[in-house]
Formats: C-alpha cells, sequence, structure tokens
C-alpha cells in the first residue's frame, strides 16, 4: 500500500520547495532581517486602527458609571442568550475572555419603558418590561407587591 492509498491530492502542480532557499528566509527571520522577497509596506498602505470610542452607561437614579460593550437584545458575545429587551451588556471583567456563546457577560442596565432614562438593575423593576424607581412609584399600584418587596420606592 502506497502513501498516495491514504491521502487524496488534488490534481495540482506541486511547487517543488529550494530547502537552500527556505533555510536562508529562515536565518534572516531569526535575526530580524526583512525577507528579501517581501517589500515593506508603504505607510499609506499601513491602516493604524483607531481606538473605540468608550460607551458608558450612567444610571439616573444612583450615578453608576460603567464602561459598557453592547446596547441591544443579543451581545456578538454571548449569542446564545437574547434579552426581552435592550439592555446594556459588558463582557465579564472577572472571567477569562471566550468568544462566541458565553456566558460571561454583565447586564448593566436597561432604558426604563415610560420615561426612557438609563437605569441600572438595582435600581429598577422588570415586569414584562423595565421600569426605573421614579416610575415605579407612579405604577406601584399595577406592579404586584411581592415584586416591589425589596425595592425602595421614592415617596412624595
Amino acid at each position: 500500500m502506497s502513501e498516495s492509498d491514504h491521502v487524496k491530492i488534488k490534481d495540482e502542480p506541486v511547487e517543488e520547495i529550494d530547502i537552500e532557499k527556505e533555510k536562508a528566509e529562515l536565518k534572516a527571520f531569526l535575526e530580524g532581517k526583512p525577507n528579501s522577497q517581501e517589500e515593506e509596506p508603504k505607510s499609506s498602505q499601513i491602516k493604524s486602527e483607531e481606538p473605540k470610542e468608550k460607551k458608558y452607561f450612567t444610571c439616573n437614579d444612583c450615578g453608576l458609571n460603567e464602561e459598557y460593550d453592547f446596547y441591544g437584545k443579543t451581545a456578538p458575545f454571548c449569542r446564545s442568550i437574547v434579552f426581552q429587551e435592550d439592555s446594556y451588556i459588558c463582557r465579564d471583567p472577572f472571567t477569562a475572555y471566550s468568544s462566541g456563546n458565553s456566558t460571561n457577560f454583565l447586564l448593566i442596565g436597561s432604558n426604563c419603558s415610560l420615561c426612557n432614562s438609563m437605569t441600572c438593575q438595582e435600581c429598577s423593576v422588570f415586569y414584562t418590561r423595565r421600569i426605573c424607581k421614579k416610575c415605579t412609584k407612579s405604577t406601584s399600584t399595577l406592579l404586584p407587591q411581592q415584586l416591589l418587596k425589596n425595592k425602595e420606592i421614592p415617596k412624595d
């Protein structure tokens, strides 16, 4: 049984490798010299990546101010989770980064569905939609009292 019986090779011409040339290129690379065949990129060809503009979430009730990575229902770094409302989400800074379907995220807050102000999870109630502390006061009779049990609702 020959080697060709185990491996299927496309019917394309095989490029011969010049061992001496490869050794010279490897030696030059290890010494930090540029490869003679590769041109140095011209300054006009180099694309400098501008730093992303940082986005911040600030709770209108308590003043919590945090940088967030995504606003919406499905963040690219936790695609397996779809939130019921547009939310401010950041990667969990306490766990190692993993791309794709990660559960390493923090939901910082959302916008109040009544007044549209930014509100964190601690300063709001979620009952079919997000309601900030101030708006909870005016709608408290419409919400289940068990939901409001541990929330401080502002008084007149």
